[in-house]
């Protein structure tokens, strides 16, 4: 069995058509698990709705559905993490990582004999593609998508942006665009990193059962004079490998695209 995993707030024009698209791939007996973190612009409800039609039980006025026999498991938490640039990025990360955590707790208790992999992807992207996700299924403890992204701005042409966030070269530290990402460079097939997101990573859960989010410091400085650090993921990343597993990019794996009218 896998578990898929997300948050979720105020992420409504998109999140429906992700989740659709994540119910669509999973196996049958595969749980999803939605932390759900106090959204004001119908997202809770959305949710709460879809729990019912999908686990066939009210919530009545309950903010959580977290019975482990239901196939989508919605967690509530009300600790409002701040948006990028709205506090410094230890601050922002310590909120995501304790949001995070959840379903790391979640799945170790209900699903701890059952689990094979974990697999996380963001539900806030306008279209979340599932179709390389089968390229993440691989033996290493964690396997991460590209984090290329085309944007698209009306019928304009696109343009191409790297999500470098939670990425560190396997032995260079720089982050966050500072020099060009290796994984745009390789040639189709898996490059190992010290750290990676992407939108997307798949887990097995014998190498992270033990892990946990947390914030990353480099405890160096960018050109620009901001600190080098890698959020929430880094941390987990780097319990990972502590722990002999290995990260992976699959450059296969170019994720999702985003659209924005003009």
């Amino acid at each position: 069995m896998n578990v898929y995993c997300c948050l979720a707030r105020d992420c409504m024009p998109w999140i429906a058509n992700n989740l659709y698209k994540v119910m669509a791939f999973k196996n049958p007996e595969d749980k999803i698990i939605v932390v759900e973190n106090n959204s004001k612009d119908g997202t809770k409800e959305f949710l709460k709705d879809l729990t019912y039609s999908h686990n066939k039980k009210s919530l009545l006025d309950s903010y959580s559905d977290d019975d482990p026999d239901n196939e989508i498991i919605l967690i509530g938490k009300d600790n409002n993490v701040p948006r990028y640039g709205q506090k410094p990025l230890k601050e922002r990360a310590d909120y995501l990582a304790d949001v995070r955590n959840s379903y790391l707790d979640y799945i170790k208790e209900h699903f701890d004999k059952t689990i094979d992999r974990m697999i996380l992807f963001d539900s806030d992207l306008w279209d979340l593609g599932t179709q390389n996700w089968h390229t993440l299924f691989t033996e290493h403890a964690a396997t991460c998508a590209n984090g290329l992204i085309h944007i698209q701005v009306g019928n304009m042409n696109h343009m191409i942006y790297y999500d470098s966030w939670a990425y560190l070269h396997l032995t260079e530290d720089f982050v966050h665009g500072v020099k060009n990402p290796i994984p745009l460079m390789q040639p189709p097939g898996l490059v190992e990193v010290r750290s990676a997101f992407g939108g997307a990573a798949a887990y097995h859960w014998d190498a992270v059962r033990d892990c946990r989010y947390s914030f990353f410091d480099l405890h160096k400085m960018h050109k620009n004079g901001r600190p080098m650090c890698l959020g929430e993921h880094g941390g987990l990343n780097e319990d990972i490998r502590k722990k002999g597993g290995r990260v992976f990019i699959q450059t296969e794996c170019i994720l999702y695209n985003m659209r924005f009218p003009l």
